[in-house]
């Protein structure tokens, strides 16, 4: 019989997460100040030539062994630096946020203070296991500030739950913490915002582009909030307003409040989309409509007023003389009379030129005699008109974002491949090779964007030529 091998013994795992162990506040402290010694270039030294190639992730993972005894691979190092950016960003609009309304930054905090602020669930546990020291590092990086700019996602606004001592001792539902305005606040501050604009005759458009005045802002703003807050809460809320308003007027006859998210979404224009869009209710919408609503009172008013008008009367003077004739033949004989009047003080009308002597002659009052062919179906004929429109526009708002899609793609494989190529070969100007890989890479996304260029003039002929000659972001 063949010789049995030992079965090997098992080795035993500390537990659950023996494969994949959780990063702790020690471990994203230690990732921290290796990725900034690499980007400061002092522990560049430290590598071994052969790890260069891999990019940020595995020289992190060929200098954390030395000083930490958890493994990781560059994949989780890779995840947990995206985690960390993330969680950057929401602690920058957190901290952003609880300045405008005098609240304490996020690090001032405590552990049930920052459980009850809603945080995605991803980088809920980045944001816990940062510290202050580490944050303020990670804003010093060139590659933060860089990811930050180029991904500009609104993000959701982060809230608080705040809770309360009711008879049944139950928690009050969520209020929103990124500006601390209740919902009856905030319907107080837009009722006292329209009606001073209305007494100082501002539109909405004007207010938007306005600069801050204390003077002003103290009319609307109430006791508990700064002037500053209120200013720009309602500044906030009155792009959002412009941009709802032109939503529907593009988009008509289609209404903002009548359609779902999705079709919001995929008929909204994002780029149009103010950079703090709040999606304000329909009761808000309505009492900022009204301030616009007085301006264009005054102008139809004023319309009215012209059209109502009246040419004055006739100079010549007419004397009724008593007849033995009846009054209906009276009245026609007057009325044909009047009309006989009418006719010779008129003054003759130009005829129309023609190219062509020898044309027929076109009265210009022949046209009124025609009847209208389209009187049985024309409603029919304007929703068609509308639909068609509204197909049209859609179309090339799809294209666009098409196009706009593809140069982001292109644009962002085009700057990894730059790092890469960059990191080895060294700046372009000063390697030959580098300058060879950029003017390659430069003249791959030139040749694309006038491709671009021209299938979208094909498709659709009549956009603007700011769509059309959009310069590539590099």
């Amino acid at each position: 019989m063949s010789s049995m091998k030992p079965r090997k013994k098992h080795v035993a795992r500390l537990g659950p997460s023996f494969l994949h162990p959780d990063w702790t506040k020690s471990d994203i402290s230690l990732l921290i100040e290796i990725w900034s010694d690499l980007e400061t270039g002092v522990a560049a030294c430290r590598i071994d030539p052969q790890d260069l190639a891999g990019g940020m992730d595995k020289r992190i993972a060929a200098l954390l062994p030395k000083q930490s005894k958890t493994p990781r691979s560059a994949t989780s190092i890779s995840c947990q630096r995206q985690h960390l950016y993330k969680a950057v960003r929401f602690i920058s609009r957190f901290d952003e946020l609880q300045q405008e309304s005098g609240k304490r930054s996020w690090f001032d905090l405590s552990k049930e203070e920052q459980d009850r602020v809603e945080v995605p669930t991803r980088e809920r546990k980045a944001c816990e296991n940062l510290t202050r020291e580490s944050f303020i590092k990670l804003l010093k990086l060139k590659s933060v500030k860089k990811w930050a700019n180029a991904n500009n996602i609104a993000l959701s606004k982060p809230k608080v739950v705040t809770t309360a001592v009711a008879v049944n001792q139950k928690t009050l539902s969520l209020s929103s913490c990124h500006s601390c305005w209740s919902a009856s606040e905030l319907r107080d501050l837009v009722r006292s915002w329209s009606l001073v604009m209305k007494k100082s005759r501002t539109p909405v458009r004007d207010f938007v582009t306005q600069e801050y005045d204390q003077s002003s802002a103290t009319l609307y703003t109430s006791w508990h909030h700064s002037t500053t807050s209120a200013w720009r809460k309602m500044k906030r809320l009155a792009a959002s307003y412009l941009f709802i308003r032109n939503f529907d007027v593009r988009n008509a006859p289609a209404q903002w409040f009548q359609l779902s998210d999705g079709t919001q979404n995929s008929w909204m224009d994002w780029n149009a989309l103010p950079p703090d869009f709040e999606d304000i209710p329909r009761e808000i919408f309505d009492e900022i409509q009204a301030v616009d609503a007085d301006f264009d009172g005054v102008s139809s008013a004023s319309v009215k007023d012209q059209t109502s008008y009246t040419k004055p009367r006739n100079a010549v003077m007419k004397w009724k003389v008593s007849s033995p004739l009846s009054d209906n033949y009276s009245s026609s004989a007057e009325s044909s009379e009047e009309s006989k009047k009418g006719r010779c003080l008129s003054p003759p009308r130009p005829k129309l030129r023609t190219k062509s002597p020898h044309l027929p002659y076109r009265s210009p009052t022949k046209a009124e005699d025609i009847p209208k062919r389209t009187g049985y179906h024309q409603e029919c004929n304007t929703l068609y008109e509308e639909v068609e429109q509204l197909q049209n526009k859609q179309f090339k708002q799809n294209i666009t974002r098409l196009r706009t899609d593809i140069e982001r793609d292109i644009r962002l494989s085009a700057d990894t491949i730059r790092a890469v190529f960059f990191e080895r070969l060294g700046e372009p100007g000063q390697s030959g090779d580098a300058t060879f890989v950029a003017n390659i890479l430069e003249g791959q996304q030139r040749r694309i964007h006038e491709r671009l260029v021209q299938f979208q003039r094909e498709q659709c002929g009549g956009v603007s030529e700011y769509v059309f000659n959009k310069p590539l972001k590099r």
